[in-house]
């Protein structure tokens, strides 16, 4: 999905689900935005939770946008009982902001309909 911000400014929002295909991971598609033209200016990544296994496979994609110029924010969730210490330390050094976020009622980043 593309919202336009302005003029020639452009936001582009995915949501993607690990794995999100067969055969592609999220790092596949890190490894593609350090390629696109115009160069990505900034990246926010939400995600449930932050593990320094699945942190480090993206970690020189990462870089390479940060020595792009590209500002890298992430948002992370600790409710649901897979973030680590070192996730979250690694995270600290990948990214120029990282918000982590705790919901005492443990509704953590989860989609609730109603019916």
């Amino acid at each position: 999905m593309v919202h336009r911000l302005g003029e020639n400014r452009f936001m582009q929002i995915r949501f993607l689900s690990q794995p999100f295909s067969a055969n592609q991971h999220l790092g596949d598609w890190v490894a593609h935005l350090t390629a696109v033209s115009p160069p990505v200016k900034e990246l926010v990544i939400v995600v449930a939770w932050a593990k320094r296994s699945g942190l480090s496979r993206v970690a020189a994609h990462l870089n390479s946008l940060r020595e792009a110029g590209a500002r890298l924010s992430m948002i992370v969730g600790i409710d649901e009982g897979g973030a680590t210490k070192q996730g979250l330390s690694l995270a600290i050094k990948l990214f120029d902001q990282v918000h982590v976020f705790h919901d005492p009622s443990s509704r953590s980043l989860k989609v609730r309909a109603k019916t």
